[in-house]
């Protein structure tokens, strides 16, 4: 079976990405507006950490049923946090994403963990073809069930180009 693999964007606001919306979409239908372009954004925790029950559900009836929301964890403790909240997104709840050992974390809980570098990947090409070989390199050496391509920084631009090469690779099931 192909693996689910999709991409995600870091946050929907911060540096490096005021430039993907048009000029005409207002601050507050951003989410909206990226939930068109890719499947799902990962939250960091300055984020997630501050939001309302009330506030994570206007996100989620922000977007449409097929797009995900992620957490990233990057401590033990901030991801028992996020197994608190993970119940908020109802069924948009992607999974848990952590930038520490797995050995340090609870894999007892029903949420899908991954963890940035083997299931995410953290896409950093400034170039098209250099994007290509990233891709290809890391999916190469996946084996799990469930990955996302994850961008930020000044690369969450690259979101509008991504998906035709994502496509031409076959990596991508969106």
């Amino acid at each position: 079976m192909k693996p689910w693999i999709g991409i995600a964007v870091l946050d929907w606001v911060g540096e490096g990405i005021d430039d993907l919306y048009p000029d005409d979409v207002p601050n507050d239908w951003q989410l909206t507006w990226l939930a068109n372009l890719v499947m799902s954004v990962v939250l960091p925790p300055t984020r997630w950490q501050r939001a309302s029950e009330a506030q994570i559900r206007a996100w989620v009836e922000d977007t449409q049923d097929n797009f995900w929301f992620y957490l990233l964890c990057e401590t033990p403790e901030q991801l028992e946090q996020a197994h608190q909240i993970a119940s908020c997104f109802g069924q948009q709840f992607g999974g848990i994403i952590i930038t520490f050992s797995v050995e340090a974390a609870d894999t007892t809980r029903p949420y899908d963990l991954l963890t940035l570098g083997q299931e995410v990947l953290n896409y950093q090409a400034d170039t098209l073809r250099q994007g290509q070989q990233q891709i290809r390199t890391w999916r190469d050496g996946f084996t799990g069930n469930h990955g996302l391509i994850l961008l930020s920084g000044k690369y969450r631009r690259a979101a509008r180009d991504l998906h035709a090469l994502l496509a031409l690779l076959g990596v991508t099931n969106d």
